[in-house]
């Protein structure tokens, strides 16, 4: 039987039947696995059994070779067979793969999607897996049948009659990609940046203000470019230096998991809570609600960082958090459907003081603070108030947050006196799904 082969999952072939010779010994060689997820196996036979799966990057030791069949050896003594192809000589690097996109903006089809995970697991390329695998393995006719039934169900009912079952087969690479994050990973540093100076938010702010029909800056706030007259009546008070040293130990309002586990090192996990489902409204009809076959999934910190709550009653509370997330990835129902839905930060540590049930801000850090003699004083101001934090008592402002009333909504900023230079460091956008 001749096993499938795909453009990144490469399954361990070799040539036609018969027991295969010895492999001559050679002196190990240094090598690194080039395929994403390859069989090894315990003889050089094609069929002989699968004794692992080894992913990208594996630093293997080449001991022989024939006929296309190379004997590794690799971990604590382990010994196996693999295809000479799957081996490099070289550690393959995100770079070396290529570019996920073209120049038009679109996905690259040739790009190894599975491969650009193994080398540096993130939650976006497990949904860029999830989209791969569905695009090359879901078969045909399960395809057509879901798309058939979602451009022909009528709105009206969330409880659609008569759906076809989502039937998704296993994928071990899949599984194994899912695995690896349940047991808790360290994001790439890549995915921390930290948070500009208020100088260089205006200054991006200007840009955009001179091309109006650029795209949207999704590191501004909507604010900037819907009331600009308002934004600008904006201006954070002098700051100097006080309580903040580094603006790297300072998190955001939002608990976002493996953004904080780039900006502090420490593990993150996945889980999945449940399987992809059928799911919709009113107006748009039927949807798939997930990705793959994973449906809702909840993201969490595999060790607790702390928070700074400040309550609507203006009283300040550290309380440790994990950052849990959870989320419907995917779904065609718009953003509403795939809005993350945030578990509050230290629930069980606020369950006895009730002013923080609905707290006006949580800042995060790697470790506890010492608030010392906090301050807090409120000003009112036309469309917006701003709330300022001294946290040791010192007369200088540490903590700026400057909600602003527009489209039936508020719209926070937070900013963080770092050195005696005013950060952003976050914001909050209405939506249309509430917060």
């Amino acid at each position: 039987m001749i096993l499938r082969r795909d453009i990144v999952t490469v399954l361990f072939l070799v040539g036609a039947g018969g027991c295969s010779k010895p492999s001559p010994k050679l002196a190990p060689v240094p090598r690194w696995v080039g395929g994403s997820f390859v069989n090894v196996r315990a003889g050089a036979e094609k069929n002989a059994a699968v004794r692992a799966r080894l992913v990208i990057n594996t630093p293997v030791k080449q001991l022989g070779e024939h006929d296309g069949a190379c004997e590794i050896a690799w971990g604590e003594g382990q010994q196996a067979y693999i295809a000479c192809a799957m081996l490099s000589d070289k550690a393959a690097t995100l770079v070396g793969l290529g570019a996920p996109t073209l120049a038009d903006g679109l996905d690259n089809p040739a790009y190894p999607v599975p491969r650009a995970f193994w080398l540096e697991p993130a939650y976006s390329r497990l949904l860029a897996a999830a989209a791969y695998f569905e695009r090359t393995q879901l078969p045909a006719k399960q395809r057509e049948l879901e798309e058939r039934f979602i451009g022909a169900a009528p709105p009206g009912s969330s409880h659609w009659k008569n759906a076809p079952p989502l039937r998704r087969a296993a994928i071990p690479e899949f599984d194994a990609m899912k695995a690896l994050l349940a047991k808790g990973v360290v994001a790439p540093a890549s995915l921390y940046a930290p948070a500009p100076t208020w100088a260089e938010v205006l200054a991006r702010v200007k840009r955009a203000a001179a091309t109006p029909d650029a795209p949207a800056d999704p590191e501004l706030p909507q604010i900037s470019y819907r009331d600009p007259e308002l934004f600008g009546k904006f201006v954070p008070p002098p700051a100097r230096a006080s309580f903040f040293k580094n603006v790297s130990e300072i998190g955001g309002i939002l608990p976002l998991p493996e953004k904080f586990s780039a900006q502090y090192g420490i593990p993150w996990k996945l889980t999945v809570n449940h399987a992809l489902a059928w799911g919709g409204d009113d107006i748009s009809g039927p949807a798939r609600n997930g990705a793959s076959d994973m449906g809702m999934v909840t993201q969490a910190l595999a060790t607790p960082v702390y928070g700074l709550v400040l309550s609507e009653q203006q009283t300040l509370l550290m309380a440790t958090t994990l950052a849990e997330r959870r989320e419907v990835p995917g779904g065609r129902n718009g953003e509403c459907l795939s809005t993350e839905q945030p578990a509050w930060p230290g629930k069980a540590a606020l369950a006895a003081a009730a002013p923080f049930d609905n707290p006006l801000t949580v800042l995060h850090f790697p470790r506890t603070i010492k608030l010392g003699r906090a301050k807090l004083t409120r000003t009112e101001q036309e469309r917006a108030s701003t709330i300022v934090l001294d946290l040791d008592g010192d007369g200088a402002a540490d903590v700026l947050i400057w909600r602003a009333d527009y489209e039936n909504g508020f719209a926070p900023l937070i900013l963080v006196n770092v050195g005696g230079l005013w950060h952003l460091l976050d914001f909050s956008d209405p939506t249309p799904c509430g917060d």
